[in-house]
């Protein structure tokens, strides 16, 4: 016969489990003991499935199920109840049903990139918790078997089932586990200054995509009870929000599925009906941590507006675009610059969008500011900028600190008939 962790105990909230042994041992079952139990059905070995005992198959083919549940014990079955919850199935959850299971496992990243902790419902019944929707604590998310033992006991709500994968989706409910913060349970949370736990989605040259995970509650009608919702809300983070200083590729090091924390910087739709629901991001230290990084420590700080920039200020940002009349370099989220033609370079350049391509990385003089209009004029020539350092390493130096008949070193760049 089978004993299934299921079937120890009514209730295993109180059982403080560090393995599946202290839920056994709670319930008073050790190796060696002669205990009273009660046949509640077969177990079919190949497939793993529960069967009712009124299953038409030889006991002879299958393992005994059976339970030392109190309740069970104590009670005389006449019929098999149809809605037991041993019973229930992926065909037969619905969004709602609530289980008191056990933590089987963690699958980190190995499900669809994700991280995913398995819940045993029943003998043959396994639910998954993305670990996005099974805490807010970073530290949790990011160290899941500290928090999320096998054995444990847990409650959890069906959010979803998908038939395709044949997976029921769980959410927190109820108690749910001493000690493990549960997630999000609202857009109306993801307010600039709110700090949360992300998924990286894609990453790019200047901008990175995430992936935030909300259990929210879904509306019902009038008499029936609210039922849980997974909702994935989509993160944006710039360049100008990866780092306190900029880097030439800020999201270079980051791979889809990996855990982030960030800090709300804005949050808004893209359309009134408010179904593309978008947050902003930032990943600066200064931001996620203001007393040990400070803003003032930051190398480049954070330019959220006109107001940010003063003439005479040296800023970096990024290439946003380029054309022949000169080009436009992001400063900050909304915030750019404009640099023209005869502002990029103390050198003659042939072309222009080649040596200033998107997405590059650059030094700029903030030459003016026009805070009623909110336009920045810069400047990326590196005399004015105060950049003195060839592409080679070499000092640069002006006309007049050059001494006749001094030897340089220099670049053949044309040939014409005079010379």
């Amino acid at each position: 016969g089978r004993l299934h962790i299921t079937e120890l105990l009514d209730d295993a909230s109180s059982v403080v489990a560090k393995s599946p042994t202290d839920v056994f041992a709670a319930a008073g079952v050790n190796v060696g003991d002669t205990i009273q139990v009660k046949v509640i059905g077969l177990h079919d070995a190949k497939g793993y499935k529960f069967l009712p005992i009124t299953n038409r198959t030889s006991p002879l083919k299958n393992v005994v199920d059976v339970t030392i549940r109190p309740s069970q014990l104590a009670s005389e079955w006449t019929t098999v109840d149809k809605s037991d919850s041993r019973l229930a199935s992926w065909k037969s959850v619905k969004s709602g049903d609530v289980f008191k299971g056990f933590v089987k496992g963690i699958l980190e990243g190995k499900h669809k990139g994700k991280t995913i902790v398995l819940v045993t419902l029943n003998a043959s019944l396994v639910g998954h918790l993305p670990i996005l929707a099974a805490t807010s604590s970073f530290e949790i998310a990011s160290h899941p078997t500290h928090s999320f033992i096998p054995g444990m006991p847990i409650e959890v709500q069906v959010c979803l089932v998908d038939p395709k994968s044949r997976e029921v989706i769980l959410a927190p409910h109820g108690g749910y586990i001493s000690g493990v913060e549960k997630p999000i349970a609202s857009r109306k949370l993801l307010v600039p200054g709110a700090r949360i736990i992300c998924s990286v989605f894609k990453a790019m040259t200047t901008a990175m995509f995430t992936e935030i995970e909300l259990v929210e509650e879904a509306t019902a009608a009038k008499g029936k009870a609210m039922t849980p919702r997974l909702t994935h809300v989509h993160g944006c983070v710039d360049a100008c929000h990866a780092a306190d200083e900029l880097s030439a590729k800020p999201f270079s090091k980051y791979v889809a599925g990996q855990l982030l924390e960030a800090v709300v910087v804005w949050a808004g739709a893209d359309s009134k009906d408010d179904q593309h629901f978008k947050v902003g991001l930032s990943l600066r230290p200064s931001v996620l941590n203001p007393i040990k990084f400070p803003p003032s420590s930051a190398i480049d700080p954070v330019i959220s507006s006109v107001a940010d920039v003063n003439v005479g200020q040296v800023v970096r940002g990024y290439i946003k675009k380029t054309s022949e009349v000169g080009c436009f370099v992001s400063l900050g989220r909304d915030v750019v610059g404009r640099a023209l033609i005869s502002e990029l370079s103390d050198e003659y350049v042939r072309d222009v969008k080649e040596a200033f391509p998107a997405d590059k990385l650059v030094s700029a003089l903030v030459t003016e500011v026009n805070r009623e209009l909110n336009r920045i004029s810069l400047s990326l020539r590196p005399s004015r900028i105060g950049d003195t350092t060839a592409p080679d390493g070499t000092a640069k130096r002006r006309l007049d600190q050059i001494k006749v008949g001094e030897t340089l070193k220099g670049t053949v760049t044309r040939i014409e008939e005079y010379g």
